[in-house]
């Protein structure tokens, strides 16, 4: 039969009333466009099971706050057949929602969930079925809180954790949103394995100039990056699915890559890609990674330079002493007009160089080969303690020798 749109929404309040209780009394759920028999029908069966099981009926028992949120939903709705207004002018549905919700049944539990999209995370032990069929059983959640629910859009993700104490977990998001508010005071619809989720609502972060409290303009675009957070390609993601595609059914805020990036959730990779399909400010951020991944190789280099080095110094002996180069350097204990050069010859690869850093702390080395002068730009006094003038040319070795330059000559 036709409702009434007042009507319809009504019922709709209590077939998700009825859902909430049919999870935890294991009874047949409701669809979200079943009518007026169906509903009668079924609650016959739950009048039944609630007589049966005495325990349940205890005051205060999470089973009886939900009965007397069904009941409300249902008074509400016979209300609504009769007519279409109180007398003050408020929706009778708003109003008995409303009383429901501010005045709980003595003892029901404070947890509740009040709004139209949620972010659910669940935190077990999943290893017996693996990312896959973890990602299987919250897309096949997905698909009953939409046929049983109402719940219209939702992204769904299997990972493996990065940096928590126990690395490589495997834990799984989902995020779903209605059009309507709903108001649950259980996640018995959203068990997972026996696993209870982590509920949270939406939000906007303070990186996006807009509403703190995703209240108004701002849910929309809050409700957006949540399914895009939990959709998109993290660090450590194991598959992910939606019925709500990103960059076709939404847009994506370019200012939000770059919080997930920063943080370490997207690798240089996903987030140039993902700034590509903005497209807006897709050079800068392109730089950025560009600027990024060289520093990092340079990074890499070096203290792949440094491990080579101290791994070259622990296999070489303690090098030799040799009594001219003690003179040579004793020489400069005392000031002089003039100092000699130690000059060391040898065949290629016979460790000269190696033999002049080993013998000063922090040499300048600089290569000369056919240069007709050295380059000494790299020289700093107080950070350097000697001058290595390395493959010297043998005409530049003449010339200083025709000069009458005083010379120790070492051969290797």
């Amino acid at each position: 039969m036709p409702y009434a749109p007042h009507v319809r929404a009504a019922l709709r309040k209590v077939i998700r009333a009825f859902n909430l209780l049919a999870v935890s009394l294991d009874l047949p759920l409701l669809k979200h466009n079943a009518g007026e028999p169906d509903v009668k029908k079924l609650r016959r069966q739950l009048l039944l099971k609630l007589h049966q099981d005495k325990t349940n009926a205890a005051a205060g028992s999470p089973t009886t706050a939900a009965w007397n949120s069904f009941q409300n939903a249902w008074d509400t709705y016979k209300e609504e057949c009769k007519g279409p207004t109180q007398a003050n002018g408020n929706d009778a549905a708003g109003n008995a929602a409303g009383n429901a919700a501010g005045n709980p049944a003595p003892g029901a539990p404070s947890f509740r969930m009040n709004g139209k999209a949620f972010l659910f995370t669940w935190n077990g032990d999943f290893e017996g079925i693996g990312p896959a069929g973890l990602l299987a059983a919250i897309v096949a959640l997905m698909g009953r809180l939409m046929q049983f629910f109402g719940m219209k859009r939702w992204s769904a993700t299997a990972e493996r954790s990065t940096r928590s104490s126990d690395k490589g977990r495997l834990h799984g998001h989902g995020f779903a949103e209605w059009d309507e508010r709903i108001d649950w005071e259980t996640t018995n619809a959203v068990v997972i394995h026996g696993s209870r989720p982590n509920v949270a609502t939406t939000w906007e972060p303070k990186t996006v100039k807009a509403k703190k409290k995703a209240r108004g303009p701002a849910f929309r675009s809050s409700a957006d990056a949540g399914h895009f957070y939990v959709f998109m390609e993290k660090v450590g993601s194991c598959g992910s699915q939606t019925n709500y595609t990103p960059f076709v059914d939404y847009t994506v805020v370019p200012a939000r890559l770059d919080g997930w990036w920063s943080q370490g959730k997207l690798d240089d990779t996903m987030y140039e890609y993902y700034a590509a399909m903005c497209g807006v400010g897709f050079r800068n951020r392109k730089f950025d990674v560009d600027t990024r991944r060289a520093s990092l190789a340079k990074k890499a280099m070096e203290e792949e330079s440094v491990r080579i080095s101290e791994s070259l110094a622990a296999m070489r002996g303690k090098p030799r002493e040799y009594a001219v180069v003690e003179a040579w350097k004793a020489q400069y204990k005392e000031l002089k007009p003039r100092y000699d050069f130690l000059v060391i010859r040898g065949a290629s690869k016979v460790g000269k160089t190696t033999f002049c850093r080993s013998i000063f702390s922090n040499p300048c080395i600089t290569r000369v080969g056919d240069a007709t002068e050295p380059n000494l730009r790299r020289f700093e006094r107080g950070v350097h303690d000697c001058i290595v003038l390395d493959q010297i040319h043998e005409s530049v070795f003449i010339r200083y020798a025709l000069r009458d330059e005083s010379m120790i000559v070492l051969f290797f």
